[in-house]
């Protein structure tokens, strides 16, 4: 594994980092932002000379790059991050801290982290997982050909997601995928 750290912009000086993992080929990545202060207020700090131009891009890519898990700093105020400086992530979750309730208009969206949760990183090899999903795609498409079934089965890929977890976005352009509830339940959730 590596660990790259990097320095924040924070009243108290503070560290975060990335740590990459390669397994199988495939990377696999996970950045801490750590303490940090909104994007706008940093931008704000660049044009009052007081930050570089490379600083702020470089914290910016922490937020928009593609990782497996980003944890943001989103406390708000002077001295914490804002959720919206993740609106544009490329992660595959986003999970903030500093906040003790996500405010509403992100709840369709992002993740808070809490006790107890767990992310997964690298899926594990659980054949019971394949063998629930055809006994699900046989129930409901009776009759499925035998080659759309080997089409799904051969992209099929298996994640765990905590309790409160954002799956899918709202309003978020379709990645082409077919979710398929193994165990637990999961709720639906609207904003006009």
């Amino acid at each position: 594994m590596s660990i790259i750290p990097h320095y924040t912009v924070h009243s108290i000086p503070t560290i975060g980092a990335t740590f990459k993992r390669v397994n199988n080929k495939s990377e696999h990545s996970i950045v801490f932002v750590g303490d940090n202060k909104s994007l706008p207020d940093i931008q704000k700090m660049v044009k009052a000379g007081i930050v570089s131009k490379e600083k702020y891009q470089s914290i910016k890519n922490l937020y928009h790059d593609k990782y497996d898990l980003v944890f943001a700093d989103a406390g708000m105020g002077i001295l914490h991050g804002d959720p919206r400086d993740s609106l544009e992530s490329t992660a595959d979750r986003v999970i903030f801290l500093h906040l003790e309730k996500l405010p509403e208009e992100f709840d369709t969206t992002f993740t808070l982290a809490s006790e107890g949760k767990r992310y997964v990183i690298e899926d594990s090899n659980e054949h019971s997982f394949y063998i629930r999903t055809m006994e699900i795609l046989n129930k409901e498409f009776p009759g499925m050909s035998d080659e759309w079934m080997t089409t799904l089965m051969n992209n099929l890929r298996v994640t765990a997601f905590n309790a409160g977890d954002v799956i899918m976005k709202q309003g978020e352009k379709s990645k082409g995928m077919i979710y398929i509830i193994l165990s637990g339940s999961c709720r639906v959730m609207r904003h006009q």
